[in-house]
């Protein structure tokens, strides 16, 4: 176990007051502590949102290139029977 010594900002107090408010934390380390465990629970899941992403795009851009195949298709289907 170890022993962190930290000074704060006027921004970074005002942070930690809010965190401390927003999740009864009584003390600022353990208000400190909470966001950096929160910290890498978020890295983990923004990762795992941009993956989700980057699949999303790839799928829409297979639609969009299907669905202009679509239409050029239905485009010479109705060139087809308007002779």
């Amino acid at each position: 176990m170890g022993t962190l010594t930290v000074k704060l900002k006027d921004q970074d107090e005002g942070i930690i007051a809010q965190v401390k408010k927003e999740h009864q934390i009584r003390t600022k380390t353990k208000a400190l502590l909470f966001c950096l465990h929160n910290y890498a629970k978020l890295q983990n899941e923004i990762e795992q949102l941009q993956a989700e992403r980057n699949e999303l795009l790839v799928k829409v851009a297979h639609y969009r290139e299907h669905s202009i195949e679509l239409l050029s298709g239905i485009s010479g289907l109705q060139k087809l029977t308007n002779h």
